[in-house]
């Protein structure tokens, strides 16, 4: 905490959500935990991430330029892609065109999810919370090494729950986007790896309903905002906690439902969160 205090201060600026400078760069004993429990256990995976958290860490220090961080996005995502059972699946399709499409698609998706992880670090407690069911999904579908993250959150959560006392930073939230990416693709079936997915359509929905209403608005995409409806909920008057809370529980009931009825639940919850997300955006929401 000291030496984050004297070289990884976030000072607020107009996009803030905060108002008092506050150490970043927390995320970096999610990075320590997991990789060295990975490392016991010698499975080699994650340690794919490592380069990504360490462009994070220079991020949260030095602010590496977007292109750079773009680049490693890419490299990481392409390599977990690389390293998963259904690349193999995919190679050994006939139609060489239909093989580069999909690769390319998923890399693309890859990328978006460990950029909606990095957009979604905007409140306090936030993203940290969102990622306990998460991972706790993570952790019965795929293995109980996902615990130790468990365990990292909840104890984050004491110094970045509002007030926040410390950030995880890009450090943290790339790395947690890496490793949730690593979780979908280690599932043992498709239909895991996308119920994994559909876990965090809150996030998914948010950030691609923004992205989607940024580019029919003709704002430049790549440019810093706070147009997200969790950002215009906050400046609306509701409290960083009160947010959190509703986008935690949201994941958390789809998590339930998931392994309670199976892809099945997401027919109907999904839509269901679409007209939440209309209504909070009529009802309650800054407008966009």
């Amino acid at each position: 905490m000291p030496f984050l205090k004297k070289y990884s201060l976030d000072f607020p600026i107009e996009r803030s959500s905060h108002f008092v400078p506050t150490p970043k760069g927390g995320g970096i004993a999610f990075v320590i935990s997991s990789l060295l429990l990975f490392y016991l256990k010698k499975d080699i995976t994650f340690f794919v991430c490592l380069p990504l958290a360490l462009i994070g860490l220079l991020d949260d220090i030095l602010n590496i330029p977007k292109n750079i961080r773009f680049l490693l996005h890419c490299i990481t995502s392409a390599l977990i892609l690389f390293l998963s059972n259904y690349f193999e699946n995919i190679i050994a399709w006939d139609n060489l065109i239909i093989v580069l499409l999909t690769l390319l698609g998923l890399i693309f998706l890859c990328v978006s999810i460990i950029n909606f992880s990095n957009f979604f670090d905007g409140l306090d407690g936030l993203l940290a919370s969102s990622m306990l069911p998460i991972f706790l999904s993570a952790s019965i579908l795929v293995s109980q090494n996902y615990l130790i993250l468990i365990g990292c959150l909840f104890a984050f959560l004491i110094f970045n729950w509002s007030p926040s006392k410390l950030f995880m930073g890009d450090i943290g939230s790339t790395f947690l986007g890496s490793i949730y990416l690593i979780a979908i693709f280690k599932t043992d079936s498709i239909s895991n790896a996308i119920g994994l997915y559909l876990i965090s359509a809150p996030i998914q929905l948010d950030c691609i309903s923004c992205l989607l209403r940024r580019l029919y608005n003709s704002q430049n995409i790549f440019e810093a905002h706070k147009s997200h409806l969790y950002q215009r909920l906050n400046q609306a008057g509701w409290s960083h906690s009160k947010v959190a809370k509703i986008y935690s529980l949201s994941i958390f009931i789809l998590s339930l439902g998931f392994f309670i009825f199976g892809l099945r639940s997401f027919i109907i919850s999904i839509p269901f969160l679409i007209l939440m997300g209309i209504y909070l955006e009529k009802k309650f929401a800054c407008k966009f």
